[in-house]
């Protein structure tokens, strides 16, 4: 502001100055990682193939197809501080944000893919996949990196939660010509 009276004894300027603090929220994600699936140091979630329907399935239908959101956890994850007129909700969802073939991180991937959300999420192994299939039988394997996270109203993006999908591959038999594997009942 400018005093524009020359005979005024007030100053001739006046000068404002705002200091504003801008702070996030302060998320807390509360959850208990389901040990069954977890390794020792709960920094990987292993996955293993999907468990044939009977005897006699063929050998396409043994595929990484994972219900992750219902068998990551023991129960339902919590999102504390949440605000509603800054969040869209209280839920959060997942997202993969790179894969490692046989060591090699990339963001730039193929062949692995989240379908649904939340509890109804599940990782998906493309088995047609060069990349996919070279990984699975690499030293160092395939890993998937996975966000857990929410969004506000203006578009920002809270991370809550990263950890590794370690799949597993399974055990190939390669026996001798002659012999095969009895299958044991009891």
């Amino acid at each position: 502001m400018k005093n524009k009276v020359s005979t005024s004894s007030c100053p001739e300027k006046v000068i404002f100055t705002f200091e504003i603090s801008v702070k996030r929220p302060a998320l807390t994600l509360t959850v208990t990682e389901n040990e069954q699936y977890w390794n020792t140091q709960k920094s990987a979630y292993n996955v293993n193939v999907a468990i044939p329907q009977n005897a006699h399935d063929v050998a396409e239908n043994c595929i990484f197809d994972n219900a992750m959101g219902r068998q990551i956890w023991v129960n339902a994850p919590v999102l504390e501080g949440w605000d509603d007129c800054i969040f869209k909700s209280d839920e959060w969802n997942y997202r993969i944000t790179a894969v490692i073939y046989n060591g090699e991180r990339t963001t730039s991937f193929t062949g692995v893919q989240l379908t649904g959300a939340r509890e109804n999420a599940r990782i998906i192994l493309d088995k047609s996949d060069n990349r996919v299939k070279i990984a699975l039988n690499s030293l160092n394997g395939l890993q998937a990196e996975i966000e857990m996270y929410t969004e506000a109203y203006n578009g920002d993006v809270y991370s809550l939660k990263n950890f590794l999908v370690n799949f597993i591959r399974p055990v190939n038999f390669n026996l001798p010509a002659g012999l095969s594997v009895k299958r044991c009942s009891g």
